[in-house]
């Protein structure tokens, strides 16, 4: 297993994290516990950036084999 692959395996835990923390803050408002649903929402917050990060770290690193020809 490569890097990138590690790389875009980690991209779609925080992405999914982030969309499961994110519904379960919705779900939570919706239930009148605005005040509760705060956690989820920084939660998603945090989840979203690290996306972004791995996101990032993928494209910085090239392809996933130089050496093949398209």
């Amino acid at each position: 297993m490569n890097q990138n692959t590690m790389f875009r395996i980690m991209e779609l835990f925080w992405l999914s994290v982030a969309i499961i923390l994110a519904i379960i803050g919705i779900w939570m408002i919706i239930n009148n516990q605005l005040e509760a649903s705060r956690i989820p929402f920084f939660g998603a917050a945090g989840a979203t950036a690290m996306y972004i990060l791995r996101r990032y770290q993928r494209k910085r690193s090239g392809p996933a084999n130089p050496n093949k020809k398209p």
